[in-house]
Order: structure tokens, then sequence, then C-alpha cells
């Protein structure tokens, strides 16, 4: 049974080989230019143990050990050489990746088009340079009798500075050049990226605060002339979108509405209509009667929507009594302190929605 499955297997994977076999010709000359251009080489690493002689091959040239590294790590100027390196090779690692970071920001927020593809434009230029153009024209530019220096001696009359030959300026100058010569490429990946980062950030938040049912929400805004910013926070704090939801005290639906609640709604909206308490786990009905309740709650509280949500959550009554107190309220028209801690969560939870969406989906549309 074992063998059979074994032998079933090697089938398998024969068949899946032939049928990509296109696939496999044409990764062959990938492998060979590979394999020569950066495996071979690598055998070339025997020349720093010998002392080669090129006309002499690997196999003729005399083989000195570490000889050769000795050499170089006595010679007088190793350590300003060394240090050199490291300096140099720290800061170009930094900023290749801080400039460009940078300047992708900068791009990213940049809302014309036209001027983001130029400046994208002008800085991937010196990209396609090879080492050599871009060598003759800092030379140009950093030159004794260049750019830099013919410039500074007619506006400000300044002696000219040897750039290219001073200690003080050739470590800034190399990794200067490096930067610049990278900067764009480099800016274009991290772009890339923010503008894909954007994207998931947007779909992550879009499903964190979703507008379900917007066709109902979009229609009792309008009718009740409220923000539907303000439902979709309600029904997330409440419900979390979900119709069928109901609470430990027998609130029902989306906007979580309790009995006592729905038949005082009833008598304002809907007197003659045949609903009943059951029909609050129909979508529509539920966001007709909460979209009421709350509109109610802000013309009530001076469209305050942290003191209409403390009402929506614990009653008006409650709310009232809060507000003819000082100690909560000031003007005695909305609360500046929610004492309860169930409703000063329940508050903060709704106006942090109520943010979020407004700054997700940009500023509403009531009018219906």
């Amino acid at each position: 049974m074992a063998q059979q499955k074994t032998e079933l297997k090697v089938k398998k994977k024969k068949k899946s080989l032939y049928r990509t076999r296109e696939l496999h010709v044409m990764l062959i000359p990938a492998v060979v230019f590979t394999t020569v251009f950066a495996y071979l080489p690598i055998f070339g690493l025997v020349m720093a143990f010998q002392d080669f002689k090129p006309l002499m091959g690997f196999r003729e040239s005399p083989f000195v050990g570490l000889k050769q590294f000795q050499y170089i790590f006595t010679m007088p100027s190793f350590r300003t050489a060394f240090v050199n390196t490291m300096i140099i090779s720290f800061f170009k690692i930094i900023l290749s990746i801080l400039v460009p970071l940078i300047l992708s920001l900068m791009l990213n927020e940049v809302t014309k088009s036209w001027f983001k593809r130029s400046v994208q434009t002008i800085v991937f230029i010196p990209y396609f340079f090879s080492w050599a153009i871009l060598a003759g024209m800092i030379l140009e530019i950093f030159a004794y009798d260049g750019i830099i220096n013919n410039t500074m001696m007619h506006l400000f009359g300044m002696e000219p500075t040897a750039f290219l030959v001073s200690n003080k300026y050739f470590r800034t100058i190399i990794i200067g050049s490096d930067v610049w010569k990278g900067m764009g490429y480099n800016t274009v990946l991290l772009l890339a990226a923010i503008t894909l980062l954007n994207r998931g950030s947007d779909t992550v938040m879009n499903t964190a605060y979703p507008r379900k049912y917007d066709e109902y929400v979009t229609y009792y805004a309008g009718k009740y002339q409220i923000d539907p910013y303000i439902l979709y926070s309600i029904i997330r704090t409440e419900s979390n979108f979900n119709p069928q939801a109901e609470s430990n005290v027998g609130a029902r639906g989306l906007m979580q509405i309790t009995e006592i609640t729905f038949d005082w709604i009833k008598t304002k909206i809907a007197p003659d209509e045949p609903l009943t308490f059951d029909d609050l786990y129909d979508p529509e009905v539920n966001i007709r009667f909460g979209s009421y309740f709350i509109s109610y709650c802000l013309q009530r509280y001076d469209d305050d929507l942290a003191t209409a949500a403390a009402a929506y959550h614990s009653g008006l009554g409650t709310v009232d009594t809060l507000l003819a107190d000082s100690q909560y309220s000031q003007d005695g028209k909305v609360l500046d302190a929610f004492p309860y801690p169930q409703m000063r969560r329940y508050v903060q939870k709704v106006t942090d929605a109520y943010a979020q969406y407004s700054e997700i989906y940009g500023t509403a549309d009531s009018s219906g």
C-alpha cells in the first residue's frame, strides 16, 4: 500500500513537471547567466591568498597565506582608511533611506498629480546615468573653476575652494553624490509602498467602520435631518450591525431599542401602522425608529452629540436630572461630565466612532 502511494506521488510529480516544462526551459538562460557571472567569479577569492601573477594564473602563482592581509592591516594609513570607510558607509545607508523616505512622504501629500510626476521624474533622472557621467557632472560642479566656486566669487567675492582635494569636504561629496544618484529610485519604491499601505489602511478602516444598510440610513438621516454618520456610529456601538442583536434588558435590533421606547416612538411616527416590538428585527423598521429617537435627543439637547448619546443610552429622564445639577452641566443644556462609568464609556465609543466615520468618509450630506 505504501509503495503504491509512493508511485502515485512520483507519477503526479512527473506530470506536473511535464505540464510546466516550457517554464523550466525559460529559466535555463537565467541560471546559466547567474552561474557564469555570479558564482564562478567566487573562486577568484583564492587570489587573496596568493602572490598572484596574471601570466602564471591561479595554479602557478605562489601561495602566501595571510601575508596580503598582514600587509594591509600594518599600513600606516589603514586606520584612517578604515574610519573613513565606516563613516561614509554609515551615512550612505542612513541617508539613502532617510532622504527618499522624507521626499516620498512629502510627495504622498501632494494633490497635484502633474507636480508629483514632475518631481518624481526630476529626482529619478540621475539613477539612469552611469557613474562616469555623474563623476563628470560632479567635477564640473565642485572643480576649482567649477560652478560653485565661480558663483561664490561673482556674488560674494570669495576665494575659490578646492573641494575635490580637501579632507574637509571629500566625505560629504562622496556621500551626497551616492545619495543623489539613488534617491529617485528609492523614492519611487517608498512612494509605491506608502500608497499600498494607505490603500490597505483604508480597507481595514472601511471594514472596521462599515456603512451597512446605507439605503435606510441615508433615507432616514435625510428625513429627520441628522448626520448619517451619527446613525452609523450608534449602530456600530449598539449592535455592530447585527440586526438580530438583543441585550440583557431586552433591547432589540441594530439600534437596540427597548419595548417602552418602541411604544413611545410608535405614537409619534406610526400610530396607525400595525407594527409590533418584534418588527424591530427588521433593519428598516429599527433604523427608522432609532433615527427618530436620536434626532429627538439632538433637538432636545442643543445638537450636542455627547449629551444626545447619553440620553439615547440612559434615558431622557436621567440626562434631565444631570442637567439640573451644576456639577455636571454649566448651562443646563448640555452635559459637561458623565458620572456613570457605563454612560461615559458609551458616549466615548459613539463620539470616537463618529470622528472615525467623518475622517474616513469625509463630510456627510443629510439633506436627503
